[in-house]
């Protein structure tokens, strides 16, 4: 059991470095179904979020990890990904007008 979980934690470390963010979603949920509080592969799930740009799971994710954790990576990483949430609610009207800076 141990060598399958750490197994699989390297594979949710591995596709988070290969940027593969949908396959390292699953694995990451695969770890946290068996150790819900395994704060490696609750950042790395939340970094994967945020390379989909889904910045409110990335939080919640984040937010997780620090209840457990007070580490400097988890604090860093979850006010990245607050104020990644805070900007992709504002409306970029450049983009949206398809005029450039």
């Amino acid at each position: 059991k141990q060598w399958y979980q750490r197994r699989v934690r390297g594979i949710c470390l591995s596709t988070k470095q290969a940027q593969l963010p949908v396959e390292c979603i699953e694995v990451c949920s695969q770890v946290l179904e068996r150790e819900t509080q395994d704060i490696e592969a609750l950042a790395n799930r939340a970094e994967c979020h945020i390379l989909k740009e889904d910045f409110e799971a990335a939080v919640k994710d984040y937010q997780t990890a620090s209840g457990v954790s007070d580490s400097k990576n988890i604090q860093d990483g979850l006010k990245r990904a607050e104020k990644l949430l805070k900007l992709s609610k504002k409306r970029d009207y450049y983009k949206i007008l398809g005029v450039p800076r």
